[in-house]
């Protein structure tokens, strides 16, 4: 498990800032897109996993960033 510790303050809030940010906009995003790209609940709902798997990324790549700095 990575010690956070070693961040500094200003570098936690500004992660955690940009997690929710993110995380955020993904679900209202997702939501949308699915619904322009199908009218089937099914197809919605697979759109939309999918979808917000690409955003959970996007945040496990912002604190694997945030990681790295403070080596």
């Amino acid at each position: 498990m990575y010690n956070y510790r070693t961040l500094s303050k200003s570098q936690l809030i500004e992660l955690v800032n940009g997690i929710e940010s993110t995380l955020s906009n993904s679900i209202y995003t997702a939501e949308k897109e699915a619904k322009e790209y199908s009218t089937e609940l099914p197809s919605q709902l697979a759109f939309e996993v999918g979808y917000f798997k690409g955003y959970v990324k996007t945040v496990l790549s912002l604190i694997e960033e945030y990681k790295n700095c403070s080596k």
